[in-house]
């Protein structure tokens, strides 16, 4: 996500080299905590997924602050969800459950059909832990078809969607996380340039 759409802060940082890093990384964490509020809501708006769900993939490291010279921004990271992660249903295991109903979108379900597998046969999706404890939550999976070596068993694949970095993408959810970002950056950016000047003004007075 770039915000180095601010042209007039990049131009102002470079009259000031010593002390641009410091005040472009103070421009960008803010910049972070405004796309951890607004991203959630405003993919959850677009997807049938939770908010908390979504604050919980960015966690960690699913944001990266980039700054190349006057070119900076924030990188929303992350794999594919699971399709879990959104509107589904059954919710748990339900022994012969038909063919799972699942909404990546907002909007109707659709059916979660069953896929060839590398033997050629057809692989409905079940639900299953993600784990060995028993509070490992259900996410869905798919037999492969491949055997696992030395067990008469299939190795099984978890079934990935669309990634958080991909949601950004979408025009109506990145709109008004860009706009959330690039207000806090300008505004903690211009704050920072105005202590900074206030400084200088008084070092020079003195």
């Amino acid at each position: 996500m770039d915000v180095s759409s601010l042209d007039r802060l990049a131009k102002e940082l470079a009259k000031y080299p010593i002390h641009a890093q410091d005040i472009l990384q103070k421009g960008l964490g803010e910049g972070k905590k405004a796309l951890l509020k607004t991203l959630p809501p405003a993919a959850s708006s677009e997807y049938s997924i939770l908010p908390g769900q979504v604050r919980r993939s960015l966690q960690s490291r699913g944001v990266r602050r980039v700054a190349k010279g006057a070119s900076f921004g924030l990188e929303v990271r992350g794999p594919g969800l699971n399709l879990a992660s959104f509107s589904h249903y059954p919710t748990v295991p339900q022994g012969r459950q038909g063919i799972p109903m699942v909404a990546v979108r907002r909007g109707p379900f659709q059916m979660l059909r069953p896929r060839q597998g590398e033997d050629g046969r057809l692989k409905p999706a079940f639900l299953a832990r993600n784990g060995n404890r028993a509070d490992s939550r259900y996410i869905y999976f798919r037999r492969t078809g491949v055997l696992r070596i030395g067990k008469s068993r299939e190795k099984i694949t978890a079934i990935q969607s669309v990634s958080i970095p991909q949601m950004v993408q979408n025009p109506r959810v990145e709109g008004p996380v860009l706009s959330a970002v690039n207000g806090a950056v300008d505004n903690k950016m211009n704050r920072e340039l105005d202590i900074l000047l206030s400084r200088m003004k008084g070092a020079v007075e003195e």
